[in-house]
């Protein structure tokens, strides 16, 4: 008998009430965005709320509760939003709703389709939220839909090998690697563990390409802090119910390829960051690195840098969505993104540039911020099995501290260019630029709060996530 119970909590039913309450409000024209705003920002913080509670239940506490900040976080950064609100804010809702569902879904059978919902919204976010380029979302929607047919065969592979049960606790108990071999030693079983491998790095690297990338840049920065915000968590949770779970064998047989692979990435990447000057391009390149460095970590072959990944995609998908909104106010303020055009913010600006540096040292894995503990923990989790990866992640995290140094001491530091005292963006203004203000500040304040938080106390959050891995059983080493 096929279990279909639905994890319906309050995280994943306030959305979508939101979503009717939102259209309800459209059909009256005359005051249809502004009602929608506030009924969006409403709906956020109740989620908040109720993500949060729920978290002291979860065996992964951030995962929902992030999920739910970054959402808050793009509404509050998206009240400038004039076209299509309804529809905008909806898509906002679709997404959150089904990233929530995606990381508590116990049932492959729920997961999947919620994963397929989150995947369809972001495209269609995108696309709303974004300028129009064909290409660009026809590249998108075709990686999104390449990654899904590889999750929906390796799902329906093993469902044959164990027809009584869609949960993956059960499926945990089934030794898959029993059949015999279809070609040489190789089982059918290991190629549906490369499919889903294959999906999951489409999913994180799908951003590389070139065409996306320009997409993502010239969007609003609430568009990237949504994208970038729940992408990693859907994908690493991919690797975490199917791989870990069901294919802890094949995740040990696996473990080193993917290793080698996250860390080249995540040097490249940072690298990458290192010689950008565009803020937004930036903010993609550091995003891909903290991407690889969790795949990194997932090849660990140990339970402790499994736990730096499972921990770390909440807390690495909040951080980029923060460096997005940053970088949103700087354009705003600015009418570009370009940090060599900048220089001198933290004096004209004290209360925002001082946000921002909490935010790029969280961002660069500084300690006393939660990133520390991730990078911490997928270092020493890869010495044992695979000391290369280690060396080459190290060095990366070091590139990406230099590359924050840089493009944060251009922006802020040193004197402001004088031609900016007569720009038409400042005039209204007497030629300064604004500090910040209370909507920004309610913006980045919460994510920035639980990253102090949780970087200065780490046991609290990292400890439910350690107990749950040990219980993936031997497969893991320490």
């Amino acid at each position: 008998m096929i279990d279909l119970r639905c994890p319906f909590g309050l995280p994943v039913l306030i959305p979508l009430i939101a979503i009717l309450a939102i259209a309800i409000a459209s059909r009256f024209a005359a005051t249809a965005p502004r009602h929608v705003r506030r009924i969006a920002a409403l709906f956020a913080l109740a989620q908040c709320g109720a993500a949060i509670a729920q978290a002291a239940r979860m065996s992964t506490p951030l995962n929902g509760a992030m999920i739910a900040l970054v959402s808050l976080a793009t509404v509050l950064a998206s009240f400038s939003v004039k076209r299509r609100v309804a529809l905008y804010f909806s898509l906002n809702f679709a997404i959150t709703a089904g990233a929530i569902g995606c990381v508590s879904a116990q049932h492959m059978g729920w997961w999947f389709l919620f994963t397929a919902v989150t995947l369809a919204s972001l495209a269609a976010f995108v696309a709303i939220g974004g300028e129009r380029r064909l290409t660009s979302l026809r590249t998108l929607n075709g990686l999104f839909a390449l990654s899904l047919f590889l999750i929906a065969a390796s799902l329906l592979f093993l469902h044959a090998r164990a027809p009584s049960s869609w949960r993956a606790n059960d499926w945990a108990n089934i030794d898959f690697l029993s059949e015999a071999p279809i070609f040489g030693s190789i089982r059918a079983v290991q190629i549906a563990y490369v499919a889903l491998v294959v999906a999951v790095i489409v999913l994180l690297f799908a951003p590389a390409l070139r065409s996306i990338e320009r997409a993502l840049a010239a969007a609003p920065a609430p568009v990237a802090m949504l994208f970038f915000g729940i992408l990693p968590m859907i994908a690493i949770v991919a690797i975490e119910r199917v791989g870990l779970l069901a294919l802890p064998e094949l995740s040990r047989w696996g473990a080193p390829g993917l290793a080698i692979f996250g860390a080249m990435a995540a040097l490249l990447f940072a690298w990458r960051a290192l010689g950008e000057v565009d803020l937004k391009r930036f903010a993609i390149s550091v995003s891909m690195a903290h991407g690889s460095v969790l795949l990194v970590a997932l090849g660990s072959g140990t339970s402790v840098g499994v736990v730096g990944a499972i921990a770390g995609a909440p807390i690495y998908g909040a951080v980029a969505a923060l460096l997005f909104a940053a970088i949103g106010m700087i354009e705003r303020r600015s009418g570009q993104a370009r940090a060599d055009k900048l220089g001198g913010l933290m004096i004209e600006t004290p209360r925002y540039g001082a946000a921002i540096a909490a935010i790029f040292l969280a961002s660069a894995g500084a300690p006393f911020f939660a990133p520390f503990w991730s990078a911490l923990l997928t270092i020493l989790g890869a010495i044992p099995n695979t000391p290369g990866s280690a060396l080459l992640v190290s060095l990366a995290l070091g590139v990406l501290a230099l590359a924050h140094a840089r493009i944060f001491a251009h922006a802020f530091f040193g004197k402001l260019a004088d031609s900016w005292r007569s720009s038409p963006i400042l005039e209204p203004f007497g030629g300064r630029f604004r500090d910040m203000t209370w909507r920004e500040f309610f913006t980045l304040a919460p994510i920035v709060i639980v990253c102090v938080a949780a970087g200065i106390a780490p046991w609290w959050w990292l400890e439910p996530v350690s107990v749950a891995v040990r219980a993936l059983g031997s497969s893991l080493g320490r």
